[in-house]
């Protein structure tokens, strides 16, 4: 086996497990360590014989800067989908600070740090829901696929794959915000009732007494209600987000 039919494999490797290192759920703490490193190796052995073999003169000390480009690009896929699956989280946070849960924190294998039960919940349920409706496949397919308009070792630093990750960015904190309204409106209300509560009985520990109890209860059933609604526009953001992934990889960023 010659070098250069090496040195190919390895570049498809390097773009195949920066994608799988930073999609969601397949990189989650509970996977075991070896699956992702497996998988990439099986990715890149299918993928890497329908790819034109880099030429001998091409193995040089630019092959440094190729490989970091392939690094670059499978992560800008991985990051861009990771950010969008990280709103509801986001969401979540913000609703359990509503209504008093976010005290129960506990760490959460999805995002790798410590969340609230609401949160740890719906994390797990759109991880099911990524899985089932085969986003991830999507992307890998997107980024096998890539090769094709993107050889081996010409990837780089291009500025459209970054600007994908910060309007993915972006995009998660306005996804959270949205996801989260319902709750946020319901907790101002409360809040409203109890001041107008606490004016009309100054003497009466009113936020205590009305105030939490109220914000749990009203919370709680208000997530049941909004549950649904909060999935199924989570889903529709993570369609989104990776079609543009593949407008991006198509156009050869």
């Amino acid at each position: 086996m010659s070098l250069s039919v090496l040195v190919t494999a390895g570049l498809v490797f390097a773009r195949m497990a920066s994608l799988i290192a930073a999609m969601p759920v397949i990189s989650a703490r509970e996977i075991p360590k070896h699956v992702p490193i497996l998988l990439s190796g099986v990715l890149a052995l299918l993928i890497a014989p329908g790819i034109e073999v880099l030429p001998a003169d091409a193995i040089s000390i630019g092959l440094v800067v190729g490989l970091a480009g392939e690094i670059l690009l499978g992560a800008a896929v991985g990051l861009s989908v990771r950010a969008i699956f990280s709103a509801i989280a986001m969401a979540c946070e913000l609703a359990s600070m509503q209504m008093g849960l976010a005290m129960a924190a506990q760490f959460n294998p999805l995002q790798m740090q410590q969340t609230g039960p609401l949160a740890i919940l719906c994390t797990w349920i759109s991880g099911g829901i990524f899985l089932v409706s085969g986003l991830h496949l999507r992307c890998l397919e997107i980024v096998a696929a890539s090769f094709q308009v993107v050889p081996p070792g010409s990837a780089g630093l291009h500025e459209a794959a970054l600007q994908s990750v910060f309007m993915a960015v972006g995009a998660c904190i306005s996804l959270g915000a949205q996801l989260a309204g319902p709750l946020i409106l319901m907790a101002w209300m409360i809040n409203v009732l109890v001041g107008v509560l606490g004016r009309l009985a100054p003497r009466m520990n009113v936020f205590l007494s009305i105030g939490m109890t109220l914000s749990s209860a009203v919370g709680v059933v208000l997530v049941m209600l909004s549950l649904p609604w909060m999935l199924v526009s989570h889903e529709a953001a993570l369609r989104d987000v990776v079609a543009t992934s593949w407008r991006v990889l198509s156009a050869g960023v």
